[in-house]
């Protein structure tokens, strides 16, 4: 019988920066001005912005973690509390990965605030438990968060989107290009 596997990770850290500040970054079309070549697609949204019950689709996130190439993420907001300052969302990756995405702010004064996100993933089929079960699957998780968060600390402090080096952007693409090499093999 098919038994889910679950792995993920934490990451936090501290911003020079108003907590409602932060918060306002948990928001797709806020992450266009600081997340370096973000891309995604809104389904739906009443304000057009992330809220409840918010659903928009990307595919950067599914492929650096999952390194799959059919990797799009379907992201459900479940709650987004700015005055708690909490946004919770389901992901769904392909058919075969499930996750719970958290992201809180709190004000701890001296102008400072502490940014907290979690990611726990559970396989939805053998595909999504190879994935989850194999080498490296956490620090994957943990390299994704600690990009976003230091690309949120950077942009809260200087105004301005932390780049990605060119060299790095490459071994994404050579990773990529692999992958769709691999999968076309596979199924030839």
């Amino acid at each position: 019988a098919f038994e889910p596997q679950s792995a993920g990770a934490r990451y936090e850290l501290v911003v020079r920066g108003d907590a409602d500040e932060c918060f306002a970054l948990a928001c797709p079309v806020a992450e266009l001005y600081w997340i370096d070549d973000w891309q995604f697609h809104l389904l739906y949204s009443d304000s057009g912005r992330n809220e409840d019950d918010c659903i928009f689709i990307e595919a950067v996130s599914g492929f650096a973690v999952h390194r799959v190439t059919r990797s799009d993420t379907y992201w459900y907001t479940t709650l987004y509390d700015s005055g708690a300052r909490r946004f919770h969302a389901v992901l769904l990756t392909g058919d075969f990965i499930i996750g719970r995405w958290t992201f809180e702010v709190d004000a701890i004064g001296d102008g400072n605030s502490r940014m907290r996100w979690a990611l726990m993933d559970t396989g939805l089929s053998e595909e999504g438990n190879r994935i989850i079960i194999e080498n490296g699957f956490e620090a994957r998780v943990a390299n994704m968060l600690r990009f976003i968060a230091n690309s949120a600390k950077h942009y809260i402090e200087t105004g301005e989107i932390l780049r990605l080096p060119a060299r790095r952007k490459a071994k994404l693409a050579l990773s990529l290009l692999s992958a769709v090499v691999a999968q076309h093999v596979r199924r030839g």
